[in-house]
């Protein structure tokens, strides 16, 4: 009886220990996505125009306990298009994005290696873009700067002793802020143009898929 005791003990040890993860364990994840597209519009002459685009966000975490995950991630894209190929009306647009988040996730377990998951986001990117026209002098430059809080909801499973299947709800709870300036040159002349904007949504009554993200990310020793 004794020994039938300390095997059932000796198993609930071992299920706990696979069931959750450890203080101080660190993981990786992210996303990197490069597009480029080439298109001819059927016109007289035939009109050309491509586009081509660079994303990259690198995100580090760590539990502070088994059941909460601090994590600090960095993002960059760039994109690039041409209009009008080879016309009196050619036109060339690019901008680039930097921006910066941290955030917290607190795991409750459902089943064995598999939590429910509520997190918290905070960040904030800076953005710059330029049109410009190659037989006119009109360029029109803009910067601006938007900074979010996020809520969100979502399932995690660890698959194995390496990697992690996580889904997210993104806009259970979203409130951003942005401030952009727009600078339009004419020849020797300028506008300036400023906006200002505060949004807030939630998706309590409702969801699509592309506001649910699917990722993975990698556990280290």
């Amino acid at each position: 009886m004794k020994k039938l005791c300390f095997v059932l003990a000796s198993f609930c040890l071992v299920y706990a220990a696979e069931a959750q993860f450890s203080t101080g364990q660190r993981m990786i994840g992210g996303q990197l996505s490069v597009g480029y597209s080439n298109t001819d519009i059927n016109t007289t002459p035939i009109q050309k125009q491509n586009s081509s685009s660079v994303s990259l966000s690198p995100t580090f975490y760590r539990f502070s306990s088994p059941t909460r995950l601090n994590g600090f991630g960095l993002q960059y894209s760039y994109a690039h298009q041409k209009t009008g190929i080879g016309s009196p009306s050619e036109q060339t647009y690019y901008s680039h994005l930097i921006g910066a988040f941290v955030s917290q996730t607190h795991l409750q377990p459902l089943a064995k290696k598999l939590y429910f998951t509520l997190s918290g986001t905070v960040g904030a990117n800076y953005q710059f873009q330029k049109t410009s026209s190659t037989n006119s002098p009109a360029t029109t430059d803009t910067k601006g700067v938007n900074v979010y809080l996020r809520g969100g909801i979502g399932l995690l499973y660890q698959l194995n002793q390496r990697f992690v299947l996580s889904t997210q709800l993104n806009n259970l709870v979203s409130l951003e802020f942005g401030h952009n300036k727009s600078t339009s040159f004419n020849g020797t002349s300028s506008v300036n143009s400023t906006t200002n904007q505060v949004g807030f949504s939630t998706g309590l009554n409702g969801f699509s898929l592309n506001s649910v993200g699917i990722g993975v990310s990698y556990l280290l020793k």
